[in-house]
């Protein structure tokens, strides 16, 4: 998958996610069981996530830092399965990750929030050769170092992730 695949595919899941988010009701937008992310944590998660990335990827000095690859990319399953076998083995999310409460009156500027952060991370990813999407590695807090591929299909499958997560809850 090349970058404007990528870049196409990241768009197209928040997308998704967000016009899910958008249809919910208040209520459902706002509940779940005891120890669990409502919809709108959920929400606020995703933003926590891309928005450290995209301040990564503004500098490619700071990439750089981390190094080259190890191995080839994995394709999006492999990066898939990769993930959830590491989330089976157990892992707590680092305190910058955890969601705030979601309040109802703040879901539409927290949706384009988010769809900001995902317009510029795409926007960033073209400043990035092919070559460097295989070579260059970004640190993530559960898997590891990732190839910046790995980290396109990781932020892409993260969406549909967290949207299964609210799907099961309502």
């Amino acid at each position: 998958m090349n970058k404007n695949q990528l870049s196409q595919r990241l768009k197209f899941q928040y997308q998704q996610f967000a016009d899910f988010i958008n249809a919910l009701s208040d209520e459902q937008f706002t509940a779940a069981p005891t120890g669990k992310w409502t919809a709108g944590q959920q929400l606020d998660h995703l933003i926590k996530s891309v928005a450290p990335l995209n301040k990564v990827m503004q500098k490619k000095a700071i990439v750089e830092s981390f190094g080259l690859a190890k191995q080839a990319s994995r394709d999006y399953d492999g990066v898939v399965a990769f993930y959830q076998a590491a989330l089976a083995r157990g892992y707590e999310d680092r305190p910058q990750f955890l969601p705030e409460e979601a309040a109802v009156d703040q879901r539409a500027e927290s949706v384009n929030n988010l769809m900001s952060q995902v317009d510029t991370l795409c926007q960033l990813l073209h400043g990035y050769s092919e070559e460097d999407l295989d070579q260059l590695v970004i640190p993530h807090p559960l898997l590891g170092n990732l190839t910046m591929r790995e980290m396109m299909h990781f932020t892409t499958y993260h969406a549909q992730h967290h949207e299964l997560g609210v799907r099961r809850l309502i």
